[in-house]
């Protein structure tokens, strides 16, 4: 993840599927960051097909609230996609 600029609020989350519900649900936080500012952060994780495990949620400094479920995208052979986030 690359940051330009400033986040703040940074949560790496696990999740689980709530069967009784059918819904996935946020377990428990695996990592806190209070501020990131033009840096690169690496997230270590399972990438596993099917249900996701994971999510990374973030706020801008207007205190809107961003999240991105880390999930097997299935798009065939292309392998690089790139999600880009407008903070503001």
């Amino acid at each position: 993840m690359i940051v330009t600029g400033e986040i703040f609020d940074f949560e790496q989350i696990e999740l689980i599927l709530n069967e009784s519900k059918n819904v996935i649900e946020e377990k428990e936080t695996i990592k806190t960051i209070k501020k990131l500012e033009n840096q690169t952060l690496v997230i270590k994780t399972a990438q596993l097909e099917g249900i996701p495990a994971e999510k990374i949620k973030w706020k801008s400094r207007t205190g809107k609230t961003y999240e991105y479920v880390i999930q097997e995208n299935s798009l065939g052979d292309t392998d690089n996609s790139i999600t880009q986030f407008k903070i503001n």
